[in-house]
């Protein structure tokens, strides 16, 4: 199986606009997602992210420091599948789509070790 890290951005309205009433159905739809695919081995891992961070970006001369207080990544999945339309086919089935619009990046992890 291959392992692949998706990184989950949401995009235009905030679910966190939205009525507490729906926000809760939201996470428990998602939380309910999640577990099915863990319970289907397919889940590593799964993690919100604070929205806000630091980015260390230069070389070794000029190494920068910049805290960035909105980061556009709300969290990150792990997941492992025999490819990647396979693994497709199952994030399409991801909730998050149903309550508003998201964006997945998902990227093939080379494992080195």
């Amino acid at each position: 199986m291959k392992k692949f890290m998706v990184f989950i951005y949401p995009q235009g309205e905030s679910i966190f606009n939205l009525p507490e009433e729906s926000q809760q159905k939201h996470m428990q739809k998602v939380g309910a997602y999640l577990g099915e695919l863990k319970e289907n081995g397919l889940l590593l891992d799964a993690q919100p992210l604070q929205p806000f961070g630091t980015i260390l970006s230069g070389n070794k001369a000029t190494l920068t420091v910049e805290a960035i207080d909105q980061a556009n990544i709300a969290g990150f999945y792990t997941l492992q599948a025999n490819d990647l339309e396979t693994l497709i086919a199952t994030l399409k089935n991801d909730p998050r789509f149903e309550d508003a619009s998201w964006q997945l990046e998902i990227r093939e992890i080379l494992e080195m070790m």
